[in-house]
Order: structure tokens, then sequence, then C-alpha cells
């Protein structure tokens, strides 16, 4: 007996090749559309500089004000202007400092940022995911 007549004559082959052909074609325009917004390194330098810039004006200017209270404002101003001046040296660090695991359709970025000569202040690594030309870091550590 076929497996048509054993289900009461319905023609379940041919839905079946029909949903798994239209399965596949849109399993392939999404892995096209994903290969085609792979975001670039570059994408990732001007995205990390910018995060990174936030952060530090954040967390790191204020409290260079709080060790030198009688210039708490200019140091305010200064930081701030020093990291939205210096934009282009804040990627190139970060490109200095990343490895690029491109899978096609997505890619993982790996950024190490540390001074060596000053082992006293913290290290820190970021894993970031690109896909779909967005950023997602989803690991911050401290080191």
């Amino acid at each position: 007996m076929k497996l048509d007549e054993a289900l009461g004559g319905k023609d379940t082959v041919g839905w079946w090749k029909t949903s798994t052909a239209i399965g596949g074609v849109v399993l392939v325009a999404v892995g096209g559309v994903l290969a085609l917004t792979n975001p670039s390194r570059e994408d990732y330098q001007i995205y990390a500089a910018a995060a990174l810039t936030e952060y530090l004006q954040q967390e790191v200017c204020p409290k260079a004000t709080l060790a030198l209270p009688g210039l708490a404002d200019i140091l305010k101003d200064q930081c701030a202007s020093l990291l939205e001046n210096n934009q282009a040296a804040i990627q190139q660090l970060v490109n200095s400092n990343t490895t690029q695991s491109n899978y096609i359709l997505f890619s993982l970025y790996r950024t190490q940022l540390a001074i060596p000569e000053a082992a006293q202040l913290p290290a820190y690594e970021f894993t970031t995911l690109g896909i779909g030309q967005r950023f997602y870091t989803f690991k911050a550590e401290e080191r």
C-alpha cells in the first residue's frame, strides 16, 4: 500500500516536495541576505570606537574629576573633548587589537585592550557578533 493510499488518497508526497522546495528557497534567500549584510571590519572599528568612547566618558572621565576635584570642570570637558577629537586614533587602537573570524553569514570580533606599560591598569576583552549590519557585544571581561 502506498503512503498516499494509507492517508486517504491525499497527495502528501507532492505537498512534502513543494514544502521542502519552498523552505530551501527561503533558506538560501535568508543566507544570501545575511552574507550581503555581514558587517565589515571597518564597520566594526567605527562601532567599537563609539562604544569605547561612550564607556570612557561615562566611567573613566568622572573618576578623573574625582581624583583632582579642584580641576573637575576642566578635566571633565577636556576628557570628553579628547575622546571625541581622537576617534581615528581610537579606531586604529581597536583595529590593531582585534581579530575577526568571518563565517560569511556573520563575523565574530575579539578585541583585547591593555596597556602593557601600565600593568596596574586592568585589561579588557570584548567579544562581539556582527550580523545583519548590526553589532552585539555579548562578552566583556576585565582581566
